[in-house]
């Protein structure tokens, strides 16, 4: 191996400035309220909700075909999925849900998007 120079293990663009201005603009899309629009007030996918629903169908598909002594196994499953919080009880937010400052763009002025 040839180094010709030390790298920093610090990423150059981490620093206070920007992670403050990173969380500031996250806590604005998270205090807005979504409102009965069509784009902003739908679920996303993907929440426990569905998660779960498709987990019990799968389940349910395989509930005649498994192989032998796989039976507890199966019910097992089946009861900690219904045991399980659907979440359908928790507040609607807006968040942005791959946060982090390689999806930050800055402009030649400083500005954000």
């Amino acid at each position: 191996m040839l180094v010709t120079r030390v790298v920093s293990d610090r990423d150059p663009r981490i620093d206070r400035r920007r992670l403050e201005a990173l969380g500031d603009q996250l806590g604005r899309i998270h205090a807005l309220d979504p409102g009965d629009d069509v784009h902003t007030s739908r679920a996303a996918g993907s929440l426990p909700v569905e998660d779960l629903a498709v987990a019990r169908s799968r389940l349910d598909a395989v509930a005649d075909r498994l192989p032998p002594g796989y039976e507890p196994v199966h019910e097992a499953l089946v009861d900690a999925i219904a045991r399980t919080d659907d979440c359908r009880d928790l507040p609607w937010a807006l968040v942005h849900a791959d946060c982090h400052l390689g999806n930050v763009r800055e402009d030649s002025k400083g500005g954000r998007s």
